[in-house]
């Protein structure tokens, strides 16, 4: 079976941890998915978890927790500018009263995911027509008893739903010690430029060759690939080609003792072929490093590792037979694929107490054009990793209605609604709010999802406790211990 033409991105949430850690975490993918017409009538928002303890020794206790909800305000499916995205005020913010009952301090690294930067957040540099992803990374931070504290801004690869101790494993120190990939691995790049291709084919034509072997020494990048087929013990790699396009292919590790046997084929069918060919105009020898480095722009938030480390990841993540490496992605540019952490440190004396609180926008789930409702929700099954979890308390200030509620006992105020639990509830909070009264699913298709949506996923305020050890070789989340 032909594998699948280049599709859209998937985003993929990940991250590491060894020793003790807290982790405050929103996160926000952003697939997009556009309806048969040209209309959209939903966009999926963004969750939020709970406290997680994953060490069963950890003696941090949550006595409270304040979940507070700000929605004065919808957010805007698209925004002119830069500076009318960075206007809107949604946000929620977590905070915890953490409680230290030994005899010694600790100091802990913590680390604060807050997602990618929404698809109605990409806001354009009118002046040089870059894409600004980082435009609300200050807008929003974390204090520890009420005064705010210095962070250190990270990014990940991010895709798919977040999983904990995936997306925990992501972040490190320094450069990933990946299997296979090196900083200092030769690659070299083989340019081929097509040409004799019948023009009556209309830009329809694809260039082929084939990969045999294991891929255990060699890996094989080849930007914009349109598609691979496995033939036996043999890998069919194609691109479209039209006269005087350039493919480039790098061969990453130890060099093949023969280069690429390209053919020109009627179509992406790949099955009738044509005349024509693929000449080699040019080869470039360098580092793996500098290409995984080629997009990377120095002057960005974006540290030179944590960039590395996501191209090393989708790398490995879209890897098929024979060490192809398929393309979603040109000149491995990474940068829309990033969720960005905060990582800052806190300590917490013998029988001491902090809050530490944390504030990030929210992006709720959207459903509907003319009315439309606005999803919220909020994991709180994860805190009962806690060792000891007591009140928790739910804010939602907002003018608007809210539709229903997954949690009983939620009260109306005269600025919104509060809930208040002496133990954490059974379930998620799952919150519906709109302008008008009427039914949450109104404007939704039958099988509760739109024709088209731009999709995020939110993760706030997770504090979580790892074991040591919990990811194996990475030093970044420390404990330390000072007795008396």
């Amino acid at each position: 079976m032909r594998g699948k033409r280049k599709r859209g991105r998937k985003s993929v949430l990940t991250a590491a941890g060894c020793g003790l850690c807290l982790t405050f975490s929103l996160c926000l993918a952003v697939p997009v998915s556009v309806s048969a017409n040209s209309a959209q009538s939903d966009w999926n928002g963004t969750y939020a978890n709970g406290t997680i303890s994953k060490d069963e020794e950890c003696p941090v206790i949550v006595e409270r927790e304040l979940l507070t909800f700000d929605v004065s305000e919808f957010p805007r499916s698209h925004y002119e500018s830069r500076e009318a995205f960075l206007s809107y005020s949604g946000n929620v913010s977590a905070e915890y009263t953490f409680y230290n009952p030994e005899d010694y301090t600790v100091t802990a690294t913590l680390l604060f995911p807050f997602g990618k930067a929404p698809d109605y957040g990409f806001q354009v540099d009118p002046m040089t027509m870059e894409t600004c992803y980082d435009a609300d990374t200050e807008k929003y931070g974390v204090r520890v008893n009420g005064e705010e504290i210095k962070k250190k801004l990270r990014h990940t690869y991010a895709a798919d739903d977040f999983e904990l101790e995936r997306d925990l494993a992501k972040l490190h120190d320094g450069y990933v010690d990946d299997p296979f990939y090196d900083p200092n691995m030769p690659v070299t790049r083989y340019t081929y430029t097509a040409n004799g291709i019948d023009p009556e084919l209309n830009g329809a034509a694809s260039a082929g060759f084939r990969l045999y072997g294991g891929g255990g020494k060699t890996k094989v990048y080849m930007e914009n690939s349109s598609g691979y087929n496995r033939l036996g013990k043999e890998l069919e790699i194609s691109a479209w080609v039209n006269n005087g396009v350039q493919v480039d292919v790098y061969m990453i590790g130890e060099q093949p003792e023969e280069l690429p046997d390209w053919y020109i084929c009627e179509d992406g069918a790949m099955e009738e072929r044509t005349e024509g060919e693929m000449n080699l105009t040019d080869v470039e020898e360098m580092t793996f490093r500098e290409l995984a480095m080629m997009s990377y722009d120095p002057d960005s938030h974006i540290s030179e590792s944590d960039w590395y480390n996501a191209v090393i990841y989708e790398m490995n993540l879209y890897e098929k037979d024979f060490g192809f490496i398929e393309s979603f992605f040109d000149k491995l540019d990474v940068s829309d694929t990033l969720m960005r952490w905060y990582e800052y440190e806190i300590t917490i004396g013998p029988g001491g107490r902090i809050t530490n609180e944390v504030t990030a926008p929210v992006y709720p789930e959207i459903h509907g054009e003319s009315t439309p409702t606005y999803d919220y929700t909020y994991l709180l099954s994860p805190a009962q990793t806690w060792k000891e979890f007591h009140d928790l308390e739910v804010v939602i200030r907002t003018p608007y209605i809210m539709r229903e509620s997954s949690l009983e006992g939620f009260e109306k105020t005269e600025d919104g609604y509060t809930l208040a639990a002496d133990s954490l509830p059974t379930g998620e909070l799952e919150f519906t709010l709109a302008k008008t009264e009427g039914s949450p699913l109104a404007n939704r298709d039958s099988d509760g999802a739109g024709t088209g949506y731009l999709a995020g996923y939110f993760l706030a305020a997770a504090g979580i406790v790892l074991a040591a050890g919990t990811a194996a070789g990475i030093v970044l989340v420390r404990r330390r211990e000072r007795k008396g």
